[in-house]
């Protein structure tokens, strides 16, 4: 009888054990993309969720009211030295007036780098095609502590903007070339951005904006006993050095 219950109360113990990990699992939020393309600033793909735990996709061959969209896409590498998610759009004006495309994402549930308060950096590029010089891009991210899907959620660093010098081609710079940020990560965290073309030259009108936002860890510390270690040694240098000058002397 003691055996028998031994071995029930041993089962008993792995079946809640492997509950507790499925349940656990469960309820873990998994990191991936959502993002949403709008054309004058109402949503035409509606809130799209990429398969949790993928790091890229790309939307091609999109035709909004006055837009023909290239490419939107966005990739992104978690790494313990530094994470960087990188996005593009680009698209052609097929309408009169002057009008804006744009993509709102977001990357939640990142573990990657650790420590807090994290460092962020954004740089971006552009180029118009065929353009006035009304047209003008835009990029901006966000980051933000915990997992959370929602779009511009968090600190930025700010919009970073280009006016089109118009013509066949230009690349003007956009500005801040470099915009910086941090923020609080508890454990995980979620990135955000927005790009943004605004056209209005007509159906020959195209432009194009990119941008990386890098996330790296706080910059490492020393420990104290390391600290305490190097001050130790302080006197022993003085000594041999005020030694060496007696023995030069």
């Amino acid at each position: 009888m003691f055996k028998v219950r031994f071995r029930l109360s041993g089962l008993s113990v792995v079946l809640a054990l492997l509950a507790a990990i499925l349940l656990g699992s469960a309820s873990t939020a998994q990191a991936g993309y959502t993002y949403t393309i709008f054309d004058d600033g109402v949503g035409v793909t509606g809130s799209i969720g990429v398969t949790p735990g993928g790091n890229s996709f790309t939307t091609a061959s999109l035709t909004t009211t006055h837009f023909s969209l290239t490419i939107a896409s966005s990739t992104t590498n978690p790494q313990t030295s530094a994470t960087s998610l990188q996005t593009q759009l680009q698209a052609t004006l097929n309408s009169t007036g002057t009008h804006t495309i744009s993509i709102q994402l977001s990357y939640s549930g990142y573990t990657l780098p650790v420590g807090s308060p994290l460092s962020a950096s954004s740089s971006p590029s552009t180029t118009f095609t065929n353009s006035t010089t009304s047209d003008h891009s835009s990029f901006q991210a966000w980051g933000t502590g915990g997992s959370s899907s929602t779009f511009q959620n968090g600190t930025t660093g700010g919009a970073q903007t280009a006016n089109s010098g118009g013509g066949l081609t230009s690349s003007p710079s956009m500005s801040p070339t470099t915009a910086t940020f941090s923020f609080t990560n508890p454990g995980t965290f979620s990135l955000s951005q927005t790009l943004s073309i605004t056209l209005g030259n007509g159906n020959v009108d195209g432009g194009e904006v990119q941008g990386t936002t890098t996330v790296t860890p706080p910059a490492a510390v020393p420990e104290p006993s390391t600290i305490m270690l190097a001050l130790s040694g302080a006197p022993l240098l003085l000594l041999g050095r005020r030694f060496f000058r007696r023995q030069v002397a």
